[in-house]
């Protein structure tokens, strides 16, 4: 009868295994062994052959040894990081002699125990976990931002941010990272619920008065040549830079009566030519549910504060039609609430990266923009 060790890769590793093993171990891993490198090589080579035929505490005790070492032999190294096991996982866990390139690849190719693991290491370049977002599983991905060690490059963020619509635990997870900015808030606002959304309104907006203050009368100069000038890049920058004109009373009162009058399409018109938007950047905003994208426009160009709840509460029941529940009274007062924390400077140049970031995205997606 044949042992089954001889036809079995996964059998238990025979006592003759063992003691050829054994001292072809003790001999690799003693440092102060008198093998060349060209002789450690080929016992690295045909060791990491056979890692499937050593008794378990044999494996242990190498895997042990491995990553005590400075230079551990690469093949056998390998060998035990790809294996699915408890040594294995604890190679990928702690050893620093695996490099970033071999980690990728089983982050890509490994199972998700693996990946697990390997997001508990204390350190995590922006490239693993770019391969860590691209495969692993959600509960993984909420650990990985939770790892203070863990490193994000702005495409990983911008996917997490895409992934993380009706995910409150990632959005949460997301804000607290320190490679979120202001193109993050932008993106994530049409996505996230309303306590995240007045976060991101509030934390993630910018006033330009010192910028402006440094620019003086270049940029008004800038904004009368943009005409002779005619280049998009040169028009929208100075439009970034540039506060909108606020809307006069009449002009206030004027939409408020199309409310009243039931002319939602031609308020929505007229509304976007006075505070100087893309009609496709009023329609997105005026139907977004939750309403805080209107109050950001009427803060924006200061439309008068006694019209305010008049303005919320119809909008509120237009939007109804399509959103139940958008008009109720304590929907309506957080718009008003919101209305009047937000700085007018500040909600300005929010409007403007949302209308910018119109004419980049056929989706009417906010993108990268500021």
């Amino acid at each position: 009868m044949k042992d089954p060790a001889q036809t079995d890769p996964s059998a238990p590793a025979t006592q003759e295994w063992s003691d050829l093993l054994r001292p072809l171990v003790d001999l690799l891993m003693l440092s102060g062994s008198t093998l060349n490198v060209r002789e450690r090589e080929l016992l690295d080579m045909l060791l990491a052959r056979v890692v499937d035929r050593m008794a378990p505490s044999l494996r242990t005790r190498l895997g042990e040894r491995l990553q005590e070492m400075t230079e551990p032999p690469q093949t056998l190294l390998l060998e035990f990081a790809r294996a699915d096991d408890e040594v294995g996982h604890e190679m990928l866990r702690h050893s620093p002699a695996l490099s970033q390139a071999e980690l990728i690849n089983i982050t890509r190719g490994g199972s998700e125990t693996q990946r697990r693991i390997i997001v508990q290491r204390e350190h995590i370049s922006e490239e693993l976990s770019d391969a860590l977002v691209e495969t692993a599983a959600a509960e993984n991905i909420h650990k990985l931002l939770a790892r203070s060690g863990a490193h994000f490059s702005a495409r990983a963020i911008r996917t997490l941010i895409d992934q993380s619509e009706g995910d409150l635990k990632m959005q949460t997870r997301l804000l607290s990272r320190p490679e979120f900015g202001l193109r993050d808030a932008s993106r994530m606002f049409w996505l996230a619920p309303k306590d995240i959304r007045r976060r991101l309104l509030l934390n993630y907006s910018v006033e330009r008065t010192q910028i402006q203050g440094l620019l003086g009368d270049n940029l008004n100069m800038a904004d009368q040549a943009i005409g002779r000038i005619d280049d998009p890049a040169f028009t929208e920058l100075v439009h970034m830079l540039t506060s909108r004109p606020k809307i006069r009373f009449e002009m206030a009162a004027h939409l408020v009566d199309l409310l009243k009058q039931g002319h939602w399409d031609a308020f929505l018109e007229k509304f976007a030519e006075d505070a100087e938007i893309r009609s496709q950047t009023m329609y997105k905003m005026a139907n977004d549910a939750g309403g805080e994208a209107l109050a950001v426009l009427c803060k924006a160009i200061s439309f008068p504060r006694a019209q305010i709840e008049l303005l919320t509460h119809i909008t509120a029941e237009y939007r109804a039609r399509t959103h139940p529940g958008v008009n109720t009274p304590e929907a309506i007062a957080y718009n008003v609430a919101l209305y009047d924390e937000l700085a007018t400077e500040k909600a300005d140049m929010l409007l403007s990266s949302w209308d910018l970031a119109v004419r980049h995205s056929n989706a009417f997606v906010v993108m990268n923009v500021i």
